[in-house]
């Protein structure tokens, strides 16, 4: 796991935070399957992080703490009636 170089994970980060942006912009819309993509993908970004504590030890446990709130808080959540 520890053989890609730091612009490997660069472009991991890059493509996995894009899809971040487009799934939450379907959270503003309150969609269902936003927040289940949501949870998914922050659990990826959770474990990428992971993998690159090695690389950006301080960085990297940091996103780990905000992934874990994004997770909490997109679980947590009670949709409006609107």
């Amino acid at each position: 796991m520890f053989r890609f170089d730091t612009t490997g994970w660069g472009w991991i980060h890059l493509i996995l935070g894009a899809l971040a942006v487009l799934v939450g912009l379907s959270l503003f819309k309150a969609r269902t399957w936003a927040r289940v993509v949501g949870v998914g993908l922050a659990g990826l970004l959770l474990i990428s992080s992971f993998l690159t504590l090695p690389y950006y030890p301080v960085w990297s446990v940091v996103l780990i703490a905000i992934y874990g709130f994004i997770i909490w808080a997109l679980c947590v959540v009670q949709p409006r009636d609107t």
